[in-house]
């Protein structure tokens, strides 16, 4: 082929003079793959919209396969995206059908091309599933009974099944474990060379980026500022941040003080005026429990399965102390979001029970009164999940505001707290009035952790919090942690990134169905 795939000439839409994206252009060859990077709100994902027939922009042309796609019909947008192109969305389930099975996600797509025998579909389902790490026997579940990074990799899998000339992903691997995000792109990459794919993956992960594209469009503020050869580009826009950068209390730690590199934050090293050293330790703060975890189990039912039973946690136990970050380590699907949201009491264990230091008396979630779980989530336990579930007109400033306004806290003091938090955050004011569903992935999700972390609780939960963030806003979060440890908070986190999980826990719990 001597034409590109994809010609991208002088694209523009802004929905502010900061906010979108213009005079973007670029070419996509067959076999190519396309990383977009840049901080979060840079306009990414506004541009992967535009390009793949999801939003009209306002000024500039896309040429697919030497036609103009805005000229094409509805209808053949639609079988575009359908056949020949395949999009792999930030969040796996806005690509998947809730109530359809994993292995009817996948032959729907086979269906749309041509393909009619029951057998055929089904087998192709089964190795695809395979493919992307999926036990075959769980071809006749639904995706809401899978672990968010099954789920991801089932979207890949129903979007690669029908071998699509183009496809478009949205940060694909900000979910998954280490292993997983390894398999998926050595499996990305292979079917690029083999089947002459082009692939726009847009992912503030430059080592995904890295191992993934052949060139890299580097954005920021909506302008590209850079782009080239994935081994020679983004050197000048991407800084090269030592693992400790940004942590709170790391300017402080003396390498001659034996207790500056202890596993607890209530550890300091002091340096008196005369220049005399002395080593203090507040282990209050490490000895108090805080979370007990005691034989757990629980097991999925599968009602619309004939009653298939699903066990996901066995014997689970689990002690945080005070002042601790503990994080939950394993595969995808080996229990770990089942046991967090237990721990906020989403989830009913069948039997154990999950014991709560809620004041100055201890709750047990697994029998407590539906109000006395309300209690303790109101007062004892802030939760942070990957994805921000809003009212969507209410603004940035009032969803992180309404934590601290249940508790009674002044309207005015309220504010303030909302926006010291979301200035640490590097959430831009010109922001905090608007409603969260216009911003980009990175934003939301800062919006989530600084309504998360508003209030001083004295239990964190944190579902992958920085799934969606550059290393800078990563770095932020990072600094919330750590003071959130330092004032005596307990932590249990899901971290798949493994920098952050380095600077942040105090322990891995492993997971499975001994943990």
């Amino acid at each position: 082929m001597n034409q590109p795939l994809l010609a991208v000439n002088n694209l523009t839409h802004l929905y502010a003079p900061d906010k979108g994206f213009r005079d973007v252009s670029f070419e996509l060859w067959p076999g190519e793959v396309l990383g977009i990077v840049g901080e979060s709100g840079s306009g990414k994902t506004t541009l992967l919209k535009a390009i793949s027939a999801r939003l009209t922009p306002q000024q500039g042309e896309v040429l697919y396969q030497q036609r103009s796609l805005y000229a094409m019909s509805e209808a053949e947008r639609r079988r575009l995206l359908r056949t020949e192109w395949g999009v792999v969305h930030q969040h796996p389930m806005d690509g998947l059908r809730r109530q359809v099975s994993a292995g009817g996600n996948i032959g729907e797509r086979l269906m749309a091309t041509g393909a009619r025998h029951y057998g055929n579909i089904r087998a192709t389902a089964e190795k695809w599933l395979q493919e992307v790490e999926i036990p075959p026997s769980r071809i006749d579940d639904l995706p809401t009974t899978f672990s968010g990074g099954m789920q991801q990799r089932l979207q890949i899998a129903r979007n690669l099944v029908t071998q699509p000339k183009l496809v478009f992903m949205d940060e694909p691997t900000g979910g998954l474990d280490v292993s997983v995000q390894a398999r998926l792109l050595d499996l990305l990459r292979g079917l690029a060379v083999e089947l002459n794919l082009a692939v726009v993956i847009v992912t503030h992960d430059l080592g995904v980026a890295r191992l993934l594209a052949n060139r890299l469009l580097v954005m920021k503020q909506g302008q590209v500022v850079e782009s080239g050869l994935t081994d020679r580009g983004a050197r000048r826009s991407a800084p090269s941040l030592h693992p400790a950068a940004g942590v709170v209390g790391v300017a402080e730690l003396m390498l001659f003080c034996r207790v500056a590199a202890a596993p607890y934050p209530a550890h300091r090293c002091v340096i008196r005026r005369s220049g005399k050293r002395r080593a203090t330790r507040q282990l209050n703060l490490v000895r108090a429990n805080m979370i007990r975890v005691e034989n757990v189990h629980k097991t999925f039912v599968l009602h619309q399965q004939h009653g298939v039973r699903l066990p996901v946690l066995a014997d689970a136990s689990l002690t945080v102390n005070a002042g601790e970050c503990v994080v939950l380590h394993g595969h995808s699907g080996s229990g770990k979001s089942t046991l967090l949201r237990s721990l906020y009491a989403n989830y009913l264990p069948d039997s154990g029970h999950i014991h709560i230091r809620h004041g100055d008396e201890w709750a047990d979630l697994v029998t407590a009164t539906p109000r006395k779980v309300l209690e303790v989530r109101k007062i004892t336990i802030g939760w942070v999940s990957q994805f921000l579930r809003v009212i969507p007109r209410i603004s940035a400033l009032e969803v992180v505001m309404q934590p601290l306004l249940d508790l009674g806290t002044p309207r005015e003091a309220s504010a303030a707290k909302a926006a010291q938090i979301l200035t640490r955050l590097n959430v831009p004011e010109r922001l905090w009035h608007l409603a969260p569903s216009t911003f980009s992935g990175g934003e939301q999700q800062r919006v989530n952790i600084a309504r998360g972390f508003a209030v001083d609780y004295p239990i964190l939960l944190l579902d992958e919090p920085t799934a969606s963030l550059d290393d800078k806003n990563s770095a932020a979060v990072v600094n919330l942690i750590h003071d959130a440890k330092a004032r005596g908070a307990a932590i249990v986190g899901i971290f798949h990134d493994e920098g952050v999980r380095r600077q942040v826990a105090d322990r891995l719990h492993s997971m499975g169905m001994t943990a």
